[in-house]
């Protein structure tokens, strides 16, 4: 899954390492589920847009076209990043195992 495996790698980078119970809590919520898959959908966009970017300047396109491209990869990377940044404070927020504090739960257990 997606989203244990962004937590994962989190984990292994990290001083402060994620306990499973707050993983397993996190992995379970939907909502969660949806910011990590969410945040990866425009990474993937970005990647496509900076390919797009790369053959602009080898082909030596408009500027028009080159600011066109790079404030979609601008745009795409800020809403990643807002996902990705929902998907830590949901984690972070998750300090009971086993309940998830989003809005969908709402402090149920999960």
């Amino acid at each position: 899954m997606f989203s244990s495996e962004s937590v994962q790698q989190r984990e292994a980078s990290s001083a402060a390492p994620y306990t499973a119970a707050e993983m397993t809590a996190a992995a379970a919520c939907p909502e969660f589920s949806v910011h990590a898959l969410t945040a990866y959908s425009f990474m993937m966009r970005a990647q496509a847009q900076c390919v797009s970017y790369e053959r602009a300047l080898r082909e030596k396109l408009g500027k028009r076209l080159l600011s066109m491209l790079a404030s979609q990869v601008a745009t795409f990377y800020a809403s990643a990043l807002s996902h990705l940044l929902r998907v830590e404070e949901m984690t972070n927020a998750t300090a009971q195992p086993g309940k998830c504090h989003c809005a969908v739960h709402g402090g149920l257990p999960t």
